[in-house]
């Protein structure tokens, strides 16, 4: 089993990047009144919550779009299951819908974000979508193989675990490393001999991948409708924050963003990158590549190229006009911060164009050094928001922080 998926599971399911930080020790609170800041919400911060809102509303509408035209695909797929056109196809619809949602893995508060409560690791407003579209570290290609032989899928997958749906399964599905099961010797269908018996396993994996795009659509129309004026209009709970329900103050909704943006350093420094090339305790070895993501698309440098994408977006909002962290920097003199974050932002930007391969498990058998290299880079991006930003906005880390390297 992946150490990835050991360590999500120990956190239990579903898992969000709010889990993931208190699991490491971090809090996050901007000053309240007793710490002797303001409840008031300020013009600053109004403008940079409305420029993050129309980076996630715009997100999810093209992702309406993209799904739409991958279940197309799955659809073709399913009534053609061994045709390359078809199969070739539906690896680049999932391809367009993957790309936008690794942006809007950035976007993992209010609905998006963990349910339950705020200081057991829920966001505010929190409806578990994030987990059902993509549950990613936590996976489990057995299960599915499970599933597989069992046809569960074939009464739909709203009640499934986040394990058995969304994006990471549909990956599994239509990009198979073989036709043989990725489960251990002990698990039942190898010691049952079920699955040496499946005598039509493309169809079934079609089948699967096409129930999976229709519960995937579910959970994109349910992420679209909570931030729709006509449905929760979450988009008003977060741009009005202190004036509505949601958030009791402007400061919360920041708290909620900088909690965003903190994939930087626990998913993408820690996970998709420390993991897998052994700068992590989680690695018994002295390297992990099997903890690479997009393990079977072998598209790891590209998600990461568009997480960096969602990560700029918090950080400079979305409009014509500039917004979202840098808004509120300037607005308390802390210019100079801001365009630091930027400029190491584009600097990871190219340490991450700068890999010879999408594949990242070959970039680590051929060029170990432009991976550490890349980890620096992102341990100083990463250092300048969860110290530098955090103090010049006056949100608390608590002594957990993440990590000391």
């Amino acid at each position: 089993m992946p150490s990835s998926t050991r360590f999500f599971q120990s956190l239990g399911s579903p898992t969000t990047l709010t889990a993931v930080l208190l699991a490491l020790g971090v809090a996050y609170a901007c000053d309240s009144e007793e710490d002797g800041g303001s409840n008031d919400p300020t013009a600053a911060g109004t403008e940079a919550l409305t420029s993050i809102a129309a980076c996630v509303t715009t997100s999810t509408s093209s992702l309406v779009d993209a799904v739409a035209l991958l279940n197309d695909a799955l659809d073709d797929l399913a009534a053609a299951p061994e045709d390359d056109a078809a199969v070739g196809a539906a690896q680049t619809a999932w391809q367009d819908v993957q790309d936008l949602w690794q942006v809007a893995e950035f976007y993992q508060f209010g609905p998006a974000g963990r349910s339950g409560e705020y200081d057991k690791g829920g966001a505010l407003g929190g409806q578990d979508i994030r987990d059902k579209v993509y549950s990613w570290p936590l996976v489990n290609a057995c299960r599915v193989d499970q599933n597989l032989v069992r046809e569960s899928y074939l009464d739909g997958l709203s009640e499934a675990s986040v394990n058995s749906r969304g994006l990471d399964v549909i990956e599994y599905l239509i990009f198979p490393p073989s036709d043989e099961s990725s489960c251990g010797p002990i698990a039942d269908i190898i010691v049952e001999g079920t699955w040496d018996e499946l005598e039509n396993l493309p169809e079934r994996r079609a089948l699967y991948a096409q129930a999976a795009g229709v519960d995937l659509k579910n959970s994109i129309d349910e992420l679209q409708t909570a931030w729709s004026a006509d449905g929760g209009n979450f988009e008003a709970e977060f741009t009005q924050a202190g004036d509505l329900t949601v958030y009791e103050t402007q400061a919360e909704a920041f708290d909620a963003v900088v909690s965003a943006a903190l994939y930087i350093d626990t998913l993408i420094k820690d996970q998709k990158i420390g993991l897998p090339i052994g700068r992590s305790e989680l690695c018994a070895s002295a390297t992990c590549p099997e903890d690479f993501e997009h393990q079977f698309a072998k598209t790891s440098r590209n998600a990461i190229q568009n997480n960096l994408d969602g990560f700029s977006n918090l950080v400079t909002g979305c409009g014509e006009e500039e917004g979202g962290l840098v808004v509120l920097l300037k607005d308390i003199g802390a210019g100079a911060l801001a365009t630091s974050l930027q400029e190491q932002g584009s600097v990871v930007k190219d340490a991450v164009e700068a890999l010879e391969d999408d594949n990242l498990i070959d970039v680590l058998a051929d060029d170990p050094d432009s991976l550490n290299s890349l980890h620096d880079e992102l341990r100083t991006l990463s250092t300048l928001l969860k110290v530098d930003v955090v103090d010049a906005l006056g949100i608390n880390l608590g002594s957990g922080g993440g990590d000391n390297d």
